[in-house]
């Protein structure tokens, strides 16, 4: 570059910052019009040069520099990157001309694709090269062809296919934020529905209640690391508009209009296949909300009226963003939510939700509704369509709830024919079997004196039995890793895998941990069933690691002969202490993953303002248990007392460390007494 030009456009810049001849005007808006002529503004590449290498470098006087907005991180701090033709540069802040008004405060504020024109003061921090606040001397928007959108109602925005472009209505009716509360987003509501529009500059110049008018994109957004399990269970993405441009704000306080909102609850939600287009639709249900404090974060659920069907709020802020909810803590409150997205996993998705408005009115249980209550949300579920096995099933006779002020509800059972389904009073438990092939009806009725009966009647077919078949667990243990050819072994389903949706299958020759292709299985088995379970043998690891968990992953359960059987311990290996598994090498003994010891040790637990541990501790030897905080080892916090107890664990590696942590199957206690790992089946 020239260099008087350069030195022109430096007095240049000293001159506008001490206030001099150079004339500007301001409007209202905080955008300034200046008088300067736009050749002189330095292009990004140009400004970049300008930099030195040398990290601590701050500049003494402002230059001009003009760049095209490639994003804005902080819509509250005006935080950007601009660029040009060949290079970006980052902005740490942006303020009006004088430089006194932040870029939140800023009634109309540049964006995405605009161009702007800065007066900056350059520096390089840690190494990076950058605007440290840029003054708005003016900015042109990105020309947009208004006719290239199509005004939709909200609904019909819903229904566009991804990359339509949409020119939408609606009241804001929530503001979501990112990070740090950094607004990023508003739900939008119209008369005939809701939707999500992503973008934080247009939530940062709104209020709940402004009536706006959107430009936007639309589009399904997934996280790229949920892309793949997400494609596998047909859940498109979330439902919204992105690269949006808010065209014009009522700056008026409205309620958003309700009238289209379907009642439903919590658990239709939770039922509907990720297929559904809901994301971002509000709902109005009745909901138990609940307050989880975690170790550095705060979670809040909204659950139905049977305390455990339901999902916790989406939030990006460790919950911070959600304290308006505590005065609902414990409450069934009328509540306006939508499903923002689903979390997609290997074994399902589940939607997360993001609650609107909450309304506690001081919620009262018709008592007329606990028999339905008991049949739709304890009593229906027992049951499967197809049964290929007797399942020896012992069944509900009573449900109350203490939340909802009832109990000793009755549950009979009825089978219309007896020859092919029976319900049988064993020692005054009732337990369904079936008995032969064919289709009969059961007719569950529910009562509770003085208040209605309810009854529900649903088919069941009983098919051919369908044996457990496959080879050993030692065999499979010894199978080579083939995640192209399946594996069917035979076993008992045994105790549960902590952090992963699996369990260890069980024989006399061997364990090894199952991890099921779909959550969904853990309500068709129980341990101690006979089952068939088909799937590869995998080594489990992360995308850089070098060691892994081996395993049966991607596994399905294809038949299930039922039963209460008590796993073998044969395999079990009980000749070793803590300090012999902690030592064991993962790069040479990665087998270890695939045995169960029998050891004696102490739990420990510890917890801190940040995160919460479980250990193992035998003498001076520690091993930690591989889990998300100690919560998902809660059944073994009691047990925190100094003593020593003997346990079954198996070493394992699912995240590729260079140490092998630790999955706890049982504890016996000084009773005699095995309390076995039950996690994934108790949730």
């Amino acid at each position: 570059m020239n260099l008087k030009k350069i030195t022109f456009v430096l007095m240049l810049a000293t001159t506008i910052s001490l206030g001099s001849c150079n004339k500007t005007s301001s409007d209202s808006s905080g955008s300034t019009t200046t008088s300067e002529i736009t050749e002189n503004y330095l292009s990004v590449s140009d400004a970049l040069a300008l930099i030195p290498e040398e990290a601590g470098y701050e500049a003494n006087e402002r230059v001009l520099v003009k760049g095209v907005i490639d994003n804005v991180s902080n819509p509250t701090y005006g935080e950007m990157t601009i660029s040009d033709e060949t290079s970006s540069l980052y902005v740490y802040g942006t303020y009006d001309a004088s430089g006194a008004i932040r870029y939140g405060e800023l009634t109309e504020k540049p964006t995405k694709g605009d161009t702007i024109y800065l007066n900056a003061l350059l520096s390089n921090f840690n190494g990076t090269k950058q605007i440290k606040s840029g003054w708005i001397n003016k900015f042109d928007k990105k020309e947009i062809t208004e006719s290239d959108y199509q005004s939709k109602t909200i609904s019909e925005a819903r229904d566009s296919a991804k990359g339509d472009l949409v020119r939408i209505n609606g009241t804001v009716a929530s503001i979501t934020y990112a990070n740090g509360k950094v607004p990023d987003g508003v739900i939008l509501v119209d008369e005939t529905s809701s939707i999500y529009v992503y973008d934080g500059v247009i939530a940062s110049s709104v209020k709940v209640g402004n009536t706006i008018d959107v430009l936007g994109e639309k589009d399904y957004f997934i996280a790229a690391n949920e892309a793949d399990n997400a494609s596998k269970y047909n859940y498109k993405g979330s439902c919204q508009l992105t690269n949006a441009r808010l065209m014009s704000n009522d700056n008026q306080i409205s309620e958003y209009n309700n009238e289209w909102i379907e009642s439903t609850t919590i658990k239709e939600i939770m039922e509907k296949d990720p297929s559904e287009n809901i994301t971002s639709k509000i709902y109005k249900v009745n909901a138990l909300v609940k307050k989880s404090e975690g170790t550095g974060f705060t979670n809040y659920y909204f659950d139905d009226l049977d305390e455990k069907t339901g999902s916790y709020t989406y939030t990006k802020c460790n919950g911070s963003d959600f304290t308006w909810l505590d005065k609902f803590d414990g409450k069934i409150c009328t509540t306006y939510l939508t499903a923002i997205n689903a979390k997609s996993s290997a074994t399902g998705c589940i939607w997360r939700f993001l609650p609107i408005t909450v309304i506690d009115e001081n919620y009262k249980f018709d008592l007329n509704n606990a028999t339905r209550f008991a049949l739709d949300y304890h009593v229906l579920d027992q049951f499967e369509k197809v049964y290929e096995a007797n399942p020896q099933k012992e069944l509900i006779t009573t449900v109350s709830s203490t939340l909802l002020g009832f109990e000793g509800v009755n549950i009979t059972y009825v089978s219309s024919n007896e020859e092919i389904m029976k319900f049988e009073n064993v020692d005054g438990k009732v337990v369904f079997n079936t008995l032969a092939v064919g289709k009969a009806t059961v007719t569950a009725t529910a009562t509770l004196e003085g208040y209605y009966t309810a009854s529900s009647t649903f088919e069941i077919e009983v098919r051919e039995k369908v044996e457990a078949k496959g080879i050993s667990v030692k065999q499979a243990i010894d199978a080579p890793i083939d995640t192209a050819n399946a594996l069917t072994i035979k076993g008992i389903v045994g105790p549960s895998v902590v952090n992963k949706d699996g369990f260890y299958l069980i024989d006399d020759s061997g364990a090894i941990a199952v991890v099921l292709n779909n959550k969904a299985d853990f309500s068709k088995i129980s341990i101690g069933n006979l089952v068939s379970v088909t799937g590869y043998k995998d080594r489990f690891k992360s995308s850089s690691g070098s060691y892994g968990q081996l395993c049966i992953s991607k596994a399905t359960i294809t038949a299930n002969e039922y039963g209460e059987h008590t796993y073998s311990t044969a395999s079990f290996i009980k000749d070793k202490t803590l300090s012999d598994i902690i030592n064991l090498d993962v790069a040479n003994d990665e087998a270890a993953t695939m045995n169960v010891y029998e050891i004696e040790a102490k739990i420990t637990v510890e917890t801190t303002p940040y995160s919460s541990t479980i250990k193992l501790v035998d003498g001076n030897t520690t091993g930690m248990l591989y889990s998300s905080g100690a919560g998902q080892y809660s059944w073994l916090t009691e047990y925190n007392d100094g003593n020593v107890y003997k346990l079954e664990v198996a070493p394992c590696n699912w995240n590729s460390k260079n140490k092998f942590k630790l999955c706890v199957l049982s504890l016996t206690d000084s009773n005699g007494t095995k309390i076995v790992n039950s996690l994934n089946f108790a949730n």
